[in-house]
């Protein structure tokens, strides 16, 4: 009788371990994921009011289509359907800042990432982000491929993108990256290193002296008009310091036709 206990606490046993082998085979594998924030920069349409009513009021219009980036892009994502038991497809919104800083979003890593315009009765692919390895942090800036092509509609095409990855690469240990988006030559100044910096280029710099003001200044042009003249602090625990250049309307942007889109990025997220 005890020998028979004992192989029936053996058969046991072993049920309990193939049930659990299996169950751990059949866990869905944890899904590696990548970090982005998008910012579209460009140039600020002027405003336009209404006519004046009754009381000659004028309300302020809204933009025109294609004037600035589309707010809200969609992206092909799933859900789960449990009175049903199964996984749904659905259209999913994506926040697009315009000139302004905008919150990290994750994404599945190592694929391209497609954000798509919604249309009328349809959705229409507007930009793809390229694939980012697993635990990488980017920003993605999306720009008008060419003002002159459509300087009132700028955003009516697709745009250009434009993936930064501070902390990553040649930008390791950067305190300071300058990127130029603009179709102009900026001449820069970092302390006491100037530099042009080419439509396209970018730039970082490095700097480990804690509590140190370094000076900042870009110019653009044969009048060498000022960008932007100010002081800075860098250090390890100050943040990466990104500065961005681009096209911009003089009449929105004090006569300018640089902009410059300024951020701060936490060095514990990077």
């Amino acid at each position: 009788m005890t020998m028979i206990k004992i192989g029936l606490v053996t058969i046991f046993m072993a049920i309990i371990a193939v049930g659990c082998d299996q169950s751990r085979g059949e866990e869905p594998e944890l899904t590696l994921q990548t970090k982005i924030m998008v910012v579209a920069l460009g140039p600020v349409p002027p405003r336009r009011y209404s006519a004046g009513g009754n009381r000659g009021d004028a309300a302020m219009l809204l933009p025109q289509v294609g004037e600035v980036p589309p707010s809200k892009l969609y992206y092909q994502g799933f859900e789960n359907d449990v009175e049903n038991s199964q996984v749904t497809e659905t259209w999913r919104s994506f926040q697009i800042a315009f000139n302004n800083t905008t919150a990290m979003r994750s994404i599945k890593a190592g694929e391209d990432f497609v954000l798509y315009k919604k249309l009328a009765d349809t959705y229409e692919p507007y930009v793809t982000i390229p694939s980012g390895e697993a635990g990488m942090r980017r920003v993605i800036f999306l720009s008008p491929l060419s003002l002159l092509k459509n300087k009132n509609r700028p955003w009516m095409d697709k745009p250009h993108v434009t993936v930064i990855a501070p902390g990553a690469g040649r930008l390791k240990d950067k305190q300071f990256v300058i990127k130029n988006l603009s179709g102009m030559t900026v001449l820069h100044a970092f302390g006491d290193t100037i530099a042009n910096v080419d439509p396209g280029q970018l730039i970082g710099y490095r700097r480990n002296h804690q509590g140190v003001l370094y000076h900042l200044a870009a110019r653009y042009g044969k009048q060498r008009k000022i960008i932007y003249n100010m002081a800075v602090k860098l250090g390890r625990g100050s943040g990466i310091h990104l500065y961005t250049l681009y096209d911009a309307r003089p009449d929105t942007n004090a006569g300018r036709s640089v902009g410059v889109f300024r951020m701060v990025l936490p060095v514990v997220d990077w």
